[in-house]
């Protein structure tokens, strides 16, 4: 039996790692080794919000978190984290923060995502597309639009072409960005990444994709559930590198 497809990174991975932890030390400081991971683990965490959907398919996060190991040379601590957009100290513990929507999101929660983002922090919005949770495609990205000038009144958006070195850095996604749909969804059209820039800095990306819903096995399709998981490694780690 052939051996398990490990993403190796070049020698210089772990000083580009390590120089973006120095680098957020001020960030950093008062982080427990608890919310660092402990041990130098890369740890994946999520954005709390006051919305009730906060923590939507967190559940299945181990599924991810496990591709990560197998899949890569990463060291990644196989819980899943969550920073409060109430505490800067909490955010600023994690340099990459996962977000469900940011509609719930008040003004002091805000000002808390401006400082994270000034510090040198990444936030990765990818939308539910359970009905229930987000009706409608446009209002979704309408909301998490007029967040983002309120956090980013100078912030910039340009779409991420396919050619872009985020679906080619660690998995070659082929095929583009992996869009978990269904039939009962006609308000939901396939749709790219897009990108959020401050002062030149790519500081956020926002996906109507529901990546978080094909790791989580809503279509069934083991295929698609890994075209998601190897989608999410390749923003983490351009996030993380740039």
């Amino acid at each position: 039996m052939n051996a398990p497809l490990r993403c190796h990174f070049s020698p210089a991975w772990p000083r580009v790692l390590l120089a973006m932890l120095f680098l957020l030390m001020p960030v950093l400081a008062g982080a427990t080794d608890t919310e660092m991971g402990g041990g130098g683990k890369v740890v994946w965490a999520r954005l709390k919000t006051p919305s009730p959907s906060w923590n939507r398919h967190a559940k299945s996060d181990h599924l991810l978190l496990e591709f990560i190991h197998n899949s890569t040379t990463l060291d990644i601590d196989p819980a899943w984290h969550a920073a409060d957009v109430n505490s800067l100290s909490q955010m600023c513990a994690y340099p990459f923060l996962f977000c469900e929507g940011l509609g719930f999101v008040d003004a002091a929660g805000r000002r808390n995502l401006h400082e994270y983002i000034q510090r040198g922090g990444f936030l990765f919005i990818d939308s539910c597309i359970a009905p229930d949770i987000n009706c409608r495609e446009n209002d979704f990205i309408a909301t998490q639009m007029e967040a983002l000038h309120e956090i980013l009144p100078e912030m910039r958006t340009e779409a991420i072409p396919p050619n872009h070195a985020i679906f080619h850095n660690c998995f070659d996604m082929v095929d583009g960005l992996p869009n978990t749909r269904v039939d009962d969804l006609p308000d939901w059209p396939p749709e790219g990444l897009t990108a959020i820039y401050s002062q030149n800095r790519l500081v956020c990306i926002l996906s109507v994709s529901g990546l978080q819903c094909g790791w989580a096995g809503i279509i069934n399709s083991r295929t698609h559930c890994t075209n998601c998981m190897k989608m999410m490694i390749n923003i983490y780690f351009y996030a993380i590198t740039h």
